[in-house]
């Protein structure tokens, strides 16, 4: 699955503090777009959203499981006034993790690029039946010159 720029970058940076889909982290400072990019995953099923209840239940959750909480101050802003006071909790899904490592290796991105857009596509069939002709050209003439004599 080919993710629009905001939300392949947003989860990229997930994936650099979640590395598995039994952590959770809490994340603060979110930018608008980064809001809706995780809202985006979130309805995608990628990545589970804990909502926040009582307050001393998210500081206890802070401190006992979640460790250090990670800023996104400045990630995916467009100003510096661009910035949400939410908080959000995230988890992997099984989906999410593997579509996270995915994006971060170069050659499953160009994978994924390509059967998105390249797939089946009619310009394809052309490029084929040109490339066709000009290797058959190509063994003909070096068989010619490097042929017998």
């Amino acid at each position: 699955m080919w993710l629009p720029k905001d939300e392949r970058e947003t989860l990229r940076k997930y994936h650099s503090y979640i590395h598995n889909i039994d952590e959770s982290k809490l994340f603060t400072d979110l930018s608008e777009r980064v809001c809706n990019a995780t809202r985006n995953l979130t309805e995608r099923g990628l990545i589970f959203e804990f909502k926040e209840g009582i307050e001393g239940k998210i500081e206890y959750t802070k401190q006992i499981f979640l460790g250090e909480s990670v800023s996104l101050n400045g990630f995916l802003s467009s100003s510096e006034e661009d910035v949400v006071e939410k908080n959000a909790v995230l988890k992997f899904t099984l989906n999410g993790l593997d579509l996270a490592d995915k994006y971060n290796n170069c050659w499953l991105r160009i994978k994924l690029w390509s059967e998105e857009y390249i797939k089946n596509h009619p310009i394809l069939l052309i490029v084929s039946f040109i490339a066709g002709i000009i290797s058959t050209l190509l063994v003909n003439w070096l068989s010619s010159f490097f042929g017998a004599k």
